[in-house]
């Protein structure tokens, strides 16, 4: 079995089963249906909770995911409709094939936080794809509409690549944990 590297907020035990931790599990739901309620009134609405979110943390009082979460839910839409057989990323674990791209990530994300898991895939089918075309700078922007957020998830799901790939493994299945990665000195 091959070794898959994933970054986490603690050290964790071998054999511990990794779960999905995409949103809080307590608040997720109700979130995301808040995000696709505003989405399906309109743009006007969504805009107005993004705004919301966007004071909010000015003023301390939590991170804004409203953005975040209309990108996967768009993503979500779109691998329904086109990609059934792709797991969903809102309930998959995310491993990399390498650690140096699990250690990229860590800093990039993480501000160098957690520490890399050596896994193993016990039992699911992994889906190989690019992370770059989720962190397109184009598709960051407050200006992002729907059509360029589905055009960028279609070539996301399809498992293309950019021309600078960062792979990604998605995983809806068990994963587990084999050791902890120790860089080189």
């Amino acid at each position: 079995m091959a070794d898959y590297y994933h970054v986490s907020n603690e050290p964790l035990p071998v054999g511990t089963q990794l779960e999905c931790k995409f949103f809080n599990r307590d608040t997720a739901p109700q979130y995301l249906h808040v995000v696709e309620d505003a989405a399906n009134i309109g743009p006007a609405a969504l805009r107005v909770l993004m705004l919301a979110e966007e004071l909010m943390a000015l003023k301390g009082w939590g991170k804004a995911m409203a953005g975040p979460a209309y990108r996967e839910l768009v993503y979500e839409a779109v691998r329904k409709a086109e990609f059934q057989s792709r797991p969903s990323r809102l309930s998959s674990v995310f491993l990399f094939e390498d650690a140096d791209a699990a250690d990229r990530f860590r800093s990039k994300y993480r501000e160098g936080k957690g520490v890399i898991l050596v896994c193993t895939i016990e039992s699911a089918e992994a889906f190989r794809t690019d992370m770059n075309l989720l962190a397109r700078a184009d598709v960051h922007s407050a200006d992002a509409g729907r059509e360029m957020l589905a055009e960028a998830a279609r070539a996301y799901w399809s498992a293309s690549m950019s021309g600078d790939p960062w792979p990604e493994v998605l995983v809806s299945g068990r994963v587990v944990v084999s050791g902890q990665h120790v860089a080189p000195l």
